[in-house]
């Protein structure tokens, strides 16, 4: 659907294609969490630290060369991720992860129901296997 037509129908109260309270929800928990990862009180090995962490990269390197002050001076060619766009990928990659686990599971399921001794491989395999750890 055309995004202004999205737009009127979700302003109206029409139809929302997406929830907004759940996307409130994740706007403000990855808002609070880019900003402890930018004031160094969080350190982790994720996308969001990856994409802070190419960001001051970037600023560093403008900082450190002499030439490129005048390139520093020009905030149009500053490279960095505004806050909009972190929350643009976490949803897309939240997105993008749900339909790829959901696809494999869905598919995982038809094989296992088409072929029942499989099935029945795999539950022996599973309850020898909790048996050792558990």
């Amino acid at each position: 659907m055309a995004p202004s037509l999205a737009g009127f129908l979700a302003r109206n109260g029409i139809m929302e294609f997406f929830p907004m309270k759940p996307l409130n929800f994740l706007k403000e928990v990855t808002n609070s969490i880019i900003e402890r990862r930018r004031a160094k009180m969080d350190v982790r090995d994720d996308f969001i630290q990856c994409m802070i962490e190419n960001e001051e990269i970037s600023n560093n390197e403008y900082t450190n060369n002499t030439t490129s002050m005048k390139k520093l001076q020009d905030s149009s060619f500053k490279k960095s991720l505004t806050n909009k766009e972190i929350i643009s990928q976490a949803i897309l990659f939240l997105a993008a992860g749900y339909e790829s686990t959901s696809a494999t599971l869905e598919f995982i399921s038809y094989n296992l129901a088409k072929h029942p001794h499989i099935q029945d491989s795999l539950i022996s395999e599973i309850d020898s296997a909790l048996e050792k750890h558990v």
